[in-house]
């Protein structure tokens, strides 16, 4: 991490199906605003990361996370 710099923290996220929340057209990524409140009340900044299967296999995973400082992991 960068000195001065707000350590850069992943949420997980889900997936909310087309039809779940009146008036969306749109599939969506969701994320309960707790967890990244907890993280900005931390000092950090968060960032809600997309469900991506085809991270899974081989090294996907751990190349994308080392772009973040910490993890939180919803549920």
């Amino acid at each position: 991490m960068t000195p001065g710099r707000r350590p850069l923290v992943a949420v997980t996220g889900r997936l909310v199906a087309l039809g779940r929340v009146e008036r969306w057209h749109e599939p969506a990524l969701a994320s309960p605003t707790y967890y990244s409140e907890a993280v900005i009340r931390a000092g950090g900044t968060a960032a809600v990361l997309f469900p991506d299967l085809s991270l899974v296999d081989g090294d996907g995973a751990s190349r994308l996370l080392s772009s973040f400082d910490g993890l939180v992991v919803t549920g």
